[in-house]
């Protein structure tokens, strides 16, 4: 993982040869692309992905409501967001 600077590029992001271009922190990060393995999920991985995905379809719903939003936002911390929180609020103790 390499952190970039460079004021010519601004921020950027997205793939590029075998790198992925990410902003973490107000940083720009390169790092190598992700893999995607052949093996089929366990059940209990499963069981955890829908979890996640019914997790981030409320997290999407509550984050689109202005003043639940502006409530998450004055609870965040440097280094997180409000959809952080509420993605820890809604699967905490559930996996």
């Amino acid at each position: 993982m390499a952190i970039i600077y460079n004021p010519l590029l601004g921020e950027i992001s997205g793939k590029f040869a075998t790198g992925v271009f990410k902003q973490l922190g107000g940083q720009t990060i390169l790092c190598s692309l992700p893999l995607k393995g052949n093996k089929k999920c366990t059940p209990e991985q499963k069981v955890h992905r829908d979890i996640w995905k019914v997790a981030l379809k409320e997290t999407r719903k509550i984050l689109s409501d202005p003043v639940k939003r502006a409530a998450y936002e004055a609870k965040r911390k440097p280094g997180l967001s409000a959809h952080n929180i509420v993605m820890r609020e809604l699967t905490k103790g559930k996996s």
